[in-house]
């Protein structure tokens, strides 16, 4: 087959090559055997023309890998691939739209809103000498709004309090006896260091045991000096007795607040 090149100025190799005519167009393949077509030229091939193709002209490439490729069918095969990823396209679209209805549900739904935490009693409800909060010696939190509502037993004492520890049997004893009254010691004016080593020492850690020392607790609930024993009623109201305290003096206001 005869070979159809031409050197451009810049020294590159075109199997063909095309001349401008009529200023419309022109179509030339490159080495590589890629087409491509310049609007500003009408293209006059170089490349032979046979009688039987008529106006149906052909590009013909050289080299070894030379083959002819109608322009009708360089169009058919660009339609039709086209056509075929359009419908690989659509068969995709489908595919998805099935797997998407098809997704089963999830069986957790995730509440819209968390529920509230539960409470022993509503704010409204608490007194206000219980809206306190602490930390026991053994370092749990403490809200005094879980005694609203219940008969309570504060005792007030300190570490050093000659007064406080010869009360403390009596007071240990009292709170396991009445199993329906609530016995919390408030310990004050000293170290936590200190307090913990009184509990100790007197066996008190029987009950709850609070740290105040900056008197934070002592301060809501009116108390001043050690030993002192506030008796709270259910309804909130509250008495006040200096202490010490002996076991019968202890059971006679017990009494009360159980007869409340």
């Amino acid at each position: 087959m005869a070979q159809h090149h031409r050197r451009r100025a810049g020294g590159l190799r075109h199997p063909l090559r095309s001349t401008p005519q009529d200023g419309r167009g022109r179509v030339a393949v490159r080495a590589s055997g890629r087409c491509y077509f310049s609007p500003t030229f009408r293209a006059r091939f170089e490349a032979p023309v046979t009688a039987a193709a008529g106006r149906r002209h052909r590009l013909v490439r050289s080299g070894p890998a030379a083959q002819a490729y109608p322009h009708g069918v360089v169009r058919i095969r660009v339609m039709a691939a086209v056509v075929a990823a359009g419908l690989l396209t659509a068969a995709c679209g489908a595919s998805d739209e099935v797997s998407r209805s098809d997704a089963p549900l999830s069986s957790t739904v995730a509440p819209t809103t968390p529920a509230p935490p539960a409470t022993a009693s509503s704010r409204g409800s608490v007194p206000e000498a219980l809206r306190f909060t602490a930390t026991t010696l053994g370092g749990q939190k403490f809200d005094g709004a879980s005694l609203a509502g219940k008969p309570v037993v504060f005792w007030f004492w300190a570490p050093w309090c000659p007064k406080c520890q010869s009360e403390a049997p009596a007071v240990k004893a009292a709170a396991g006896r009445y199993a329906d009254v609530a016995f919390v010691g408030i310990a004050g004016l000293d170290s936590e260091a200190a307090m913990k080593d009184f509990v100790r020492r007197t066996g008190t850690g029987t009950f709850v045991q609070l740290s105040d020392e900056k008197g934070a607790v002592w301060t809501r609930l009116g108390v001043s000096q050690q030993s002192t024993f506030v008796f709270m009623k259910p309804d909130g109201s509250t008495e006040k007795a200096s202490g010490p305290l002996d076991s019968d003096e202890l059971d006679r206001h017990v009494a009360k607040l159980r007869a409340a």
